[in-house]
């Protein structure tokens, strides 16, 4: 694994930003507490409209994990990021299990709770290793649309999906 210190694609420097979007303000916390031990920067939000904001601000976010039943809905969330930053790692976590796979969008990993703090950790590794590797594949591409989205780590898109 690259580890934490290593930067999203695209950016200049400093530690990846996890974006949390948890309804439950200790699990919220007790996730970035977590995340901020093991040497990641995070941005926590109980709202999938907060989440949304903070995507469209100008700090980069290398992934995103969101409880299922967010308000606004951690499913359409996880839709809005692939489809308008695809650069950007998404875990869902569900009490409802792994089994349990909803219609989530390619590439999102799915955690069921309960589940230990460890698994958030490791699971934000693997999904950041998935998005370089993704990134690096379509930088090969040479496809000038590619280029630009792995270049600036993240797509300029609003909520309803209009390139900002």
């Amino acid at each position: 694994m690259s580890g934490p210190e290593e930067a999203v694609v695209g950016s200049c420097s400093g530690p990846v930003t996890i974006l949390i979007a948890e309804t439950d303000r200790i699990v919220r916390w007790a996730i970035a507490e977590t995340l901020k031990h093991a040497g990641y920067a995070t941005t926590e939000v109980c709202t999938a409209a907060e989440a949304l904001a903070v995507l469209e601000g100008p700090a980069p976010v290398g992934m995103l994990i969101t409880g299922r039943s967010i308000v606004g809905g951690g499913v359409a969330l996880a839709h809005l990021v692939h489809h308008g930053w695809p650069s950007i790692g998404i875990i869902v976590t569900s009490a409802i299990g792994r089994h349990h796979r909803y219609d989530l969008p390619p590439g999102t990993r799915l955690l069921g709770k309960p589940y230990m703090f460890s698994d958030i950790v490791r699971e934000v590794e693997s999904g950041l290793a998935s998005v370089r590797e993704w990134a690096s594949a379509c930088a090969q591409t040479h496809d000038p649309l590619v280029s630009l989205m792995t270049s600036v780590g993240t797509v300029p898109y609003s909520a309803d999906g209009i390139v900002a």
